[in-house]
């Protein structure tokens, strides 16, 4: 029942006035647990980059996060569910890359080199999703993976559907070559692109001394060859 007194609705013993203040204090609670979530993953990158994933105990990532050991696990059940999790937050991100050019105006070729651009900047900015990009094969053999890792192989067979469907979209339009196979081809670079990616992350080093050429260069090479592959 809905009355007015004092200038206030009230509504099942609450006024509007309290009601409001609830929203804002849950809002405000929602906030300050999605700030903590990124002060873990920001701690757990530093530390895993540092030191990688097996030589990282949680302990360590709470005291880098400045957060109690307690707190992380109201987050996460334990350090591979929070790796799992921070993957799994990248391929987000790149998604959302690849969804935006996929999304876009343009014929499919003009969308591929424009990929190529995403796939650089994401490769400058989240170092950290390469080196553990490589546990997801491990999640996969035990045969159990965790929910978190099952989501991550969603999201990549996701970005595999959105390869084949610019192969077709560069087929329709006459950009690609008329005798492409989508599906097979799809997952040949998706594969391709992830994987050689992750090795001239992990190789960087022993690249730059041994071939001297910067990891980019080498990532637009193969993109190049893909493209070509495509006339």
């Amino acid at each position: 029942m809905l009355m007015v007194t004092g200038g206030h609705y009230i509504t099942n013993g609450y006024s509007i006035t309290d009601s409001r203040s609830i929203m804002g204090i849950q809002e405000r609670r929602i906030r300050e647990k999605d700030l903590r979530r990124q002060t873990i993953f920001e701690a757990a990158r530093r530390q895993f980059l540092a030191h990688g994933l097996d030589n990282v105990k949680m302990s360590e990532i709470a005291r880098e996060a400045e957060l109690s050991k307690g707190t992380l696990y109201l987050y996460f059940n334990d350090k591979t569910d929070l790796m799992y999790s921070l993957l799994l937050e990248s391929l987000h991100d790149l998604r959302e890359r690849v969804t935006t050019v996929a999304d876009g105006e343009g014929t499919a070729m003009e969308k591929v080199h424009e990929l190529l651009e995403r796939y650089i900047e994401f490769f400058h900015e989240r170092q950290d999703f390469f080196p553990l990009f490589q546990y997801l094969d491990y999640a996969f053999s035990t045969g159990a993976p965790e929910s978190s890792a099952e989501a991550c192989f969603g999201v990549i067979y996701e970005l595999t559907g959105r390869i084949e469907q610019l192969l077709n979209e560069g087929m329709a339009d006459g950009s690609f070559r008329a005798d492409l196979e989508p599906g097979e081809q799809a997952v040949v670079y998706a594969h391709m692109i992830h994987s050689f990616m992750e090795q001239v992350v992990s190789r960087e080093g022993f690249l730059r001394a041994h071939s001297g050429f910067e990891p980019e260069v080498l990532i637009r090479r193969m993109f190049k060859i893909i493209i070509d592959s495509l006339q």
